[in-house]
C-alpha cells in the first residue's frame, strides 16, 4: 500500500436478506470473525473475504485502510436505519416474492410479521418451508 496505509478491515456490502444469510454462513464455516453493522447492508470482517465470497453476485467488498478505519467503522456502526416503507402485511396474507433469489416469483402465506421482517410459508416440492424476507421483497396478492 502506498503511504504506509494498510488494510485493517473489510466492509462487505450485502444487498438482500438472502445473500446476507449466505455470506454469514460462509464466514462462520471459514472461522471468520465478523460484526454486523447497524447499517444492515454491511458486514465488517478483519480477514480478507474476497476469495471466499467471489461467487456471490451483487456484493461489494470495501477495503478499510488504517487511515479511515475508526472513521468508517464509527459511521457504519452509528447510523440509525431509516424505516423502509413497504406494504403492510398480516398473518394469513397471500404474497408473492418479487425480488431476486431462489424464491423469486413464488407464492406463499404470511406466518408472522415483525418490525423489519416477514416470515412466509412457501411450498417447496410440496413441502412447507418457512423463510424470512424484508417487506420490500414481497408483494401482497389481493384476493
Amino acid at each position: 500500500m502506498s503511504g504506509g496505509r494498510r488494510v485493517k478491515a473489510y466492509a462487505v456490502f450485502v444487498p438482500t436478506v438472502q445473500k446476507r444469510k449466505t455470506v454469514i454462513n460462509l464466514l462462520e464455516k471459514s472461522n471468520f470473525t465478523y460484526n454486523l453493522s447497524k447499517v444492515r447492508e454491511y458486514i465488517i470482517t478483519y480477514k480478507n473475504p474476497e476469495s471466499l465470497l467471489k461467487n456471490i453476485s451483487g456484493i461489494k467488498i470495501l477495503r478499510i485502510t488504517d487511515r479511515y478505519h475508526n472513521i468508517l467503522l464509527s459511521t457504519l456502526n452509528g447510523f440509525k436505519e431509516k424505516p423502509v416503507k413497504g406494504p403492510e402485511f398480516k398473518p394469513g396474507d397471500s404474497v408473492v416474492i418479487v425480488k431476486e433469489g431462489p424464491f423469486k416469483n413464488m407464492h406463499g402465506k404470511v406466518k408472522r410479521v415483525s418490525e423489519k421482517t416477514v416470515k412466509v410459508i412457501l411450498s417447496v416440492w410440496g413441502i412447507p418451508h418457512e423463510e424470512t424476507f424484508e417487506p420490500t421483497d414481497l408483494e401482497k396478492i389481493e384476493s
